[in-house]
């Protein structure tokens, strides 16, 4: 796979050392956000290009399954991660149903395992988006040859 940009990540959590650790592992190997907060991730992608969206569960307010349900709607192509230090596996059914999650992750984080999920998820996230464009591809086509099929069938 052609990996010509740094991977944009993004990482959100409402723990600051936690923010600071991610940012201090990962700067030099990809392109990386900050949040605090569901709010304040929604804003950085307005802003910001985001391929990897890696999210803490519990934060107050809106939780990571809430943002990445969210980002499956808007942005089916971001790679969608939840990290948390909870082992409830109802959390894990809630993410899956609702977010699409690529992986959940729990705290704390092996920076080797949590490097390997960001690539690959990427990866995939990559070859979706080659399969959505190629379908499209596809359909325009299909719709081409039929359109001259029938305007044959009606001269």
């Amino acid at each position: 796979m052609e990996q010509s940009k740094k991977i944009s990540v993004l990482y959100v959590d409402d723990e600051t050392p936690n923010l600071s650790a991610f940012k201090a592992n990962f700067r030099k190997q990809f392109n990386v956000h900050l949040a605090e907060s569901v709010n304040q991730a929604l804003e950085i992608m307005s802003e910001n290009e985001v391929d990897v969206v890696i999210t803490d569960h519990m934060m107050p307010g809106r939780s990571g399954v809430d943002l990445l349900e969210q980002l499956k709607e808007t942005d089916p192509y971001i790679c969608r991660i939840l990290i948390t230090g909870c082992s409830d596996i109802n959390i894990v059914i809630e993410a899956i149903n609702r977010g699409e999650v690529f992986r959940f992750l729990t705290k704390p984080w092996v920076k080797d395992v949590l490097a390997s999920t960001i690539q690959s998820g990427y990866e995939n996230m990559q070859e979706k988006k080659k399969e959505q464009r190629l379908n499209d591809k596809l359909l325009e086509t299909n719709q081409q040859l039929e359109f001259m099929l029938r305007q044959k069938l009606i001269s």
